[in-house]
């Protein structure tokens, strides 16, 4: 049916058993409605775009969403948006990962191991990121550095800490 109430193309299909085909019971192929190239179509799920690209996506792993967008409009004549896409794309990424690689899922540890005759090489020792170098003065340098007074002119304490009164000027006009 389509999408738009007062148009009169219609399909009516049936899934025949067994497989996954479907036989078209009724068809009227012309559409009365003005339809928009931008509806896009509701069966194009993230699922079904994962299923259609995932080949392409397994060849090259570089495979963009404008790219895939592209390619369902020409290979299946659907329009989709670049976030079905995208979410097509990383579906597909997620069960390719899923999927165990054939070599290896064959093999089991132990024959891994007896048929490995090298040795483990060491690469070298991780290291911390170098610390950022301080500009002050450690802690001990520090307790040595004297104190004086401009002030009172003592020695022990600065003129921010003295207790000796700021003498008081005359002022002169």
């Amino acid at each position: 049916m389509c999408a738009a109430d007062a148009c009169t193309w219609r399909v009516h299909a049936s899934k025949l058993p067994q497989v996954s085909t479907f036989r078209i019971r009724t068809l009227t192929p012309e559409h009365t409605c003005v339809r928009s190239e931008n509806a896009g179509h509701r069966q194009a799920t993230a699922k079904w775009i994962a299923n259609c690209i995932r080949e392409k996506l397994r060849v090259n792993r570089n495979y963009k969403p404008r790219e895939i967008l592209n390619d369902i409009h020409q290979e299946y004549g659907v329009l989709i948006t670049y976030k079905r896409a995208f979410l097509g794309r990383e579906k597909a990424l997620e069960e390719l990962r899923a999927e165990p690689v054939s070599d290896m899922a064959e093999m089991n540890y132990e024959s891994l191991v007896e048929n490995n005759h090298t040795e483990v090489q060491a690469c070298g020792e991780i290291h911390d990121p170098p610390q950022k170098k301080r500009v002050c003065k450690p802690h001990h340098l520090k307790e040595l550095r004297v104190l004086h007074c401009t002030r009172c002119n003592q020695v022990g304490h600065n003129r921010r800490t003295c207790v000796v009164p700021e003498p008081i000027q005359d002022e002169v006009g």
